[in-house]
């Protein structure tokens, strides 16, 4: 089964080479001012084995994730697909960018190599902190090794997914922006065309709500609540395998404050299993203004009980291994579906791996931080909701419009 990083990196690298830039010489001077990321993993495939599963030889995927650009777009600029950039085992890869500062994750994905479809390769994937990056023109700043590495290492790898969640879906949109099925409290100012129908308020006592430390409401602006949206974004997995039959898949739903997803079925092989595995997931509904300054406190839930697919090799612990449910906030401008995409220009909160809910080892999960104002940034607030397992995907996206000057 393939893991969704493997997949989008067949498909990256095959756009890549054809993106204007990414074949230019990084020392020569050219009329847009760019420079270049190089990309280095040394990494020789099959060298060493997997720290689990059955310890079979381990195949590495290594590059950066941009989680922010910068605003406004300097000209030129083509964003790599998934914004990522990448170099499989024993491979480099150069890609032009404009001249300008970039907000940058680094991030590893191993697996083990495998030919049995009977079994599932265990996978794991790594992430440094984020990092700011001045790409200067004429500049090749290079991620690899610490020895080959241009800027100082921001802090080691630890376990978990990319801050941005492009960078960790293959195929679907990120947080769902693209299709968005829209679910209006109000209509957004900059969209005055849209129809909102009537919604009925919710109830205090049915949800649990984020706990913000008591502040004064500042008098130059605040957020305000516009439209939820539901069960978007979704990833889900149908089983199948080439020369077998198969039937069944991952099939999630989301609302507000809750998810679940669902994997039943098998496919025809010996020794295959079925699955049945239902995993749930909850999180604090945040309040309907947010006012600047203000520190936002939630709690999120991540359980699981079942097998989430039909190898003979997956276990209950495996398929709990790969539940979670986190929260990362966006600042920037637009609305989704509106005739500027909103863009990930600035991210307020990362989706913390330290804190976020891991059905494994961490049912509950939460969350803190800071709200910002309105002046710098963009005057639309994202806040999503993740809900995870190994056969899909879904957002719970909260979108804000600032009111202030």
């Amino acid at each position: 089964m393939r893991h969704p990083l493997r997949s989008r990196a067949l498909l990256a690298l095959s756009v890549l080479a054809f993106l204007p830039g990414c074949n230019a010489s990084p020392g020569t001077s050219q009329a847009l001012q760019s420079g270049a990321i190089k990309i280095v993993n040394n990494h020789v495939r099959g060298s060493d084995t997997f720290p689990g599963g059955r310890h079979l030889p381990v195949a590495r995927e290594y590059g950066i994730c941009i989680v922010a650009y910068p605003v406004p777009a300097p000209a030129g600029l083509i964003r790599p697909t998934f914004d990522t950039i990448l170099a499989k085992d024993a491979q480099q890869t150069t890609y032009g960018l404009p001249a300008a500062t970039y907000t940058v994750q680094e991030w590893q994905m191993d697996s083990e190599i495998n030919l049995d479809p009977a079994y599932s390769p265990r996978w794991k994937t790594y992430v440094r902190p984020l990092e700011q990056v001045v790409l200067k023109a004429d500049q090749t700043i290079v991620f690899g090794s610490e020895t080959e590495r241009t800027l100082p290492v921001p802090g080691p790898f630890v376990e978990g997914n990319p801050a941005s969640p492009d960078c960790v879906q293959a195929s679907e949109p990120p947080g769902g922006l693209a299709t968005p099925t829209i679910h209006p409290t109000s209509t957004p100012s900059s969209t005055p065309e849209a129809t909102p129908e009537a919604t009925p308020e919710a109830t205090p006592e049915a949800t649990p709500e984020v706990t913000p430390t008591a502040t004064a409401e500042a008098a130059t602006g605040v957020w305000v609540l516009k439209f939820i949206q539901p069960d978007v974004g979704k990833s889900e997995v149908v089983f199948n395998y080439p020369g077998l039959t198969c039937d069944g898949g991952t099939k999630v739903t989301s609302s507000e404050t809750s998810a679940t997803t669902t994997t039943t079925g098998t496919c025809q092989i010996k020794g295959a299993i079925v699955a049945n595995e239902v995993t749930k997931h909850t999180w604090s509904r945040p309040p309907d203004r947010l006012t600047p300054n203000q520190e936002l406190t939630g709690t999120m839930t991540a359980s699981q009980s079942g097998l989430c697919g039909w190898q003979s090799s997956l276990t209950e612990e495996l398929c709990r291994s790969q539940v979670s449910t986190s929260h990362t906030v966006w600042q920037g401008d637009g609305w989704p579906g509106g005739q500027v995409e909103f863009a990930y220009r600035n991210l307020v909160y990362g989706n913390d791996t330290a804190f976020m809910a891991r059905a494994l080892n961490r049912p509950t999960g939460s969350f803190k931080w800071t709200v910002p104002d309105g002046f710098y940034g963009g005057k639309t607030l994202l806040l999503q909701f993740r809900s995870s397992s190994k056969g899909g995907g879904v957002y719970t996206n909260f979108w804000y419009e600032w009111q202030g000057p």
